[in-house]
């Protein structure tokens, strides 16, 4: 299954050079809860605006539960800090967060905002046997072990 929406979409590249691809941000944390960070060798996001490929710890991120994401984890990703500010006001409501406040966040699913949008997870991470999605969308293995975007990557 493709990921879905581009604007999205997040990748790691482990050390051994595996591209793994996920539709949400929070499908990316939920998978470094799951399996650790030791492996992990780049971390990328893309910039809601520009679609372009950031590096995870250099982005800026706007929070609110009720921001509509694939997953519905509700956290958009910015290249610039007053890109996400910007969104904040634009939408009315939402947090700032940096990669730090990233790393103690809840990650917990919107489920209503899920229902809304068709998608029925029996747990509070989107993920397991029962996915809806398949497994592959989240943490989706490319054999290709570099990363395919340009842009601030580096």
């Amino acid at each position: 299954m493709a990921i879905k929406d581009d604007q999205y979409a997040t990748q790691i590249i482990t050390k051994d050079g595996q591209s793994l691809k996920f539709d949400d941000i929070g499908c990316l944390n939920t998978w470094k809860k799951e399996n650790g960070t030791e492996t992990i060798g780049a971390a990328f996001v893309r910039d809601f605006d520009s679609k372009q490929w950031l590096r995870y710890e250099k982005s800026y991120y706007a929070y609110d539960p009720t921001f509509q994401t694939p997953m519905a984890y509700g956290i958009v990703s910015f290249e610039k800090e007053e890109d996400a500010k910007a969104y904040i006001a634009e939408q009315g409501k939402g947090t700032l967060m940096s990669a730090d406040d990233l790393a103690s966040h809840s990650w917990a699913v919107n489920h209503e905002m899920m229902e809304m949008h068709g998608h029925d997870h029996s747990d509070d991470q989107g993920h397991g046997e029962s996915d809806t999605h398949g497994k592959e969308e989240h943490g989706h293995v490319e054999e290709s072990g570099t990363h395919d975007g340009g842009g601030h990557a580096s």
